[in-house]
């Protein structure tokens, strides 16, 4: 091959290289089309959270015990940061009781349901799956799942959805979450700042929470 052949497969060569590094990839092709995806949203309705009670909990005290409290707490937690959203209310149990009355229908079901009683075009649900408070001596750290769906009332369409799974770690064990430390000041933190932590990133990365 003489120099100008060689120079006009590395040319070809080196374009072929751009057009595929500038192509748009997977996840910027679904971020195109969640973005135009997006549908008018003019009020949500905010369900109380849930509890995700297995075998593990089933009688079980202590644990139905922390998990209560995480609900409370995520309850409160959902409440401070819909304070920012004009355009979200709170449902209480005894409103969702007064507006569910016999209806017995999934969850999702429920959720537009009272969505539709609101008038309201979504409807929010969350479930809350483990929260076990930080102990003083830090034996055992605090640990927080639960999860969270945001759903048109008029489709049922899941608009938006988030999990957090965190149990707080010393920085020696995972040398990968030390921005995360540092932003806690690499100080062991209670459960509530965690799940406070995880709702507000989660809420904040769907399009229609984002204040």
């Amino acid at each position: 091959m003489d120099c100008r052949s060689l120079c006009t497969v590395v040319v070809a060569a080196a374009m072929a290289f751009v057009a595929a590094a500038c192509a748009p990839q997977p996840a910027q092709q679904a971020a195109d089309r969640s973005t135009a995806a997006v549908i008018p949203i003019d009020s949500i309705v905010i369900l109380p959270t849930e509890m995700q009670i297995d075998r593990i909990h089933k009688g079980d005290r202590a644990a139905l015990a922390r998990l209560e409290a995480g609900r409370q707490t995520l309850d409160s937690l959902i409440a401070e940061y819909a304070d920012r959203l004009p355009h979200a209310r709170i449902i209480s149990e005894s409103e969702l009781e007064g507006m569910l009355g016999v209806f017995s229908g999934s969850r999702l079901s429920q959720a537009r349901k009272v969505g539709e009683q609101a008038g309201s075009d979504a409807a929010m649900i969350s479930t809350v799956k483990r929260f076990i408070a930080r102990d003083a001596s830090q034996s055992r750290p605090a640990s927080v799942a639960f999860d969270y769906q945001l759903i048109a009332v008029a489709s049922g369409q899941v608009l938006c959805a988030g999990a957090f799974d965190e149990t707080q770690q010393p920085l020696l064990y995972n040398i990968f979450s030390f921005k995360r430390a540092a932003s806690r000041n690499f100080k062991w933190i209670s459960a509530e700042e965690l799940a406070r932590e995880g709702l507000v990133d989660k809420l904040e990365d769907c399009v229609y929470l984002n204040p």
